[in-house]
């Protein structure tokens, strides 16, 4: 693989949705692997998550991030952490520990939940 198409890849992994992005490039080339567009996407991903992962753990924005959680639940909406997580550019994973351990009060409390 050239680097070319390596960066065309990342460009697209990192302007589509996260379930739209394979099916996208896997379409427009054949020849390489599911298996190897997977790994890519993988790389970029955590690359971006440790990136950006302090401008998440803030308190003020931690505090944000579970409010909005809240409000979501309170009016029964579906997917409130995927759409949450979408919208911020985070893993579900590493959003709903923000939102647990804002939950619980803070990271050493969280272990009793875990």
């Amino acid at each position: 693989m050239n680097v070319q198409l390596y960066k065309e890849i990342v460009s697209v992994i990192r302007a589509e949705r996260c379930s739209e992005w394979l099916q996208k490039v896997a379409a427009k080339h054949p020849g390489i692997s599911l298996g190897t567009l997977e790994s890519i996407g993988s790389q970029i991903r955590r690359r971006d998550a440790l990136q950006t992962l302090h401008t998440h753990k803030r308190p003020d924005v931690m505090s944000k991030y579970y409010q909005r959680y809240l409000a979501g639940k309170l009016r029964k909406k579906s997917g409130v952490l995927l759409n949450l997580a979408q919208e911020v550019s985070l893993a579900p994973t590493l959003l709903a520990r923000i939102i647990l351990e804002q939950h619980a009060g803070g990271t050493q409390d969280v272990r009793m939940y875990l």
